[in-house]
């Protein structure tokens, strides 16, 4: 709004917003909605460059899946994707890639995620029961805790993309409230209401818990048992596989240059945090330091 009261005036005097190194105005923001508070707060997210750039170092498949989602961002085509990403394979790189670029397109990319861990993960994110105000007793009929006027509804119209991190270990009543909310809200009877919708994560995992629960039940309370899911378009993370050398076919020999010869417990201590933390001493106080290196232990009392 004040780089719109700033344009006015120059262009008053014939000059432009770009004369004196100032930002264009986007031209789609509508400016009613920005009084809402979720709206500021998405549009006001920085745009790391590190993330913007992430792109160019996606491998294959995260490429392919990046360029897929990116083309229905450019052309304007709604589409509901799946990524298939089993852990190690990346996803919450590519969402970043995914993230960065949209927003600095000057575009709301909202970021979920079905727990707290994964929604830590990336940029502007929030759980989805807080996003989306999905209630906590589920059922095939029930739609999310949003009002209309409410800012959840105002950016849930905005959104152009929403990505919904662990949306596997989401129960099939939860995403198919969040969708009737949105066609609710819009007055639309598409799947989420035409946006581009991408969900992403692993059903071989752990079963949804479903109180006494029968088999049937846990089944179908998955979103792959959902009329959703035949409309869904799926891509795949793989994990690339490092064949190294087995012993008796049970043990996979770790390769030298990976592990440090036992004497005893005291030099054999001091040789693994020499290499993980060098000038230890020097650096102590210094916090990046500290964050960039660790050694992960299978006991307490080796931590200690």
């Amino acid at each position: 709004m004040v780089l719109i009261d700033i344009r006015v005036i120059l262009e008053s005097m014939n000059k432009k917003l770009s004369d004196y190194d100032l930002p264009n105005v986007i031209s789609h923001i509508d400016l009613q909605s920005i009084g809402y508070r979720e709206v500021q707060e998405e549009y006001s997210i920085n745009v790391e460059y590190e993330d913007l750039h992430t792109r160019d170092s996606l491998n294959p498949n995260q490429k392919f899946a990046y360029d897929e989602i990116m083309r229905h961002v450019d052309e304007n085509i709604p589409g509901v994707f799946f990524i298939d990403s089993p852990n190690g394979t990346g996803n919450t790189f590519l969402y970043k890639a995914l993230l960065a670029n949209i927003r600095s397109c000057g575009l709301i990319s909202l970021a979920t995620a079905t727990l707290g861990v994964a929604a830590n993960n990336m940029p502007g994110r929030r759980k989805a029961r807080s996003r989306f105000g999905i209630p906590l007793n589920l059922d095939n009929k029930l739609m999310c805790k949003i009002t209309k006027q409410s800012g959840k509804a105002q950016i849930l119209r905005e959104a152009k993309v929403i990505i919904w991190e662990e949306a596997a270990m989401a129960k099939r009543q939860a995403v198919k409230a969040v969708d009737r909310t949105t066609q609710d809200i819009t007055y639309e009877k598409l799947y989420f209401v035409g946006k581009i919708m991408v969900m992403g994560g692993d059903f071989i995992q752990v079963f949804l818990v479903v109180r006494r629960g029968t088999r049937e039940q846990i089944v179908g309370s998955s979103l792959r048992m959902s009329p959703l899911w035949a409309s869904v378009k799926r891509l795949r993370l793989n994990i690339n596989v490092i064949a190294e050398e087995t012993l008796d076919n049970f043990f996979i020999r770790i390769p030298d240059n990976m592990s440090i010869t036992y004497t005893d417990k005291t030099n054999s201590m001091d040789a693994l945090i020499d290499p993980i933390f060098p000038s230890l001493q020097s650096n102590e106080a210094d916090s990046k330091f500290i964050i960039w290196r660790a050694i992960l232990s299978t006991k307490n009392e080796s931590v200690d």
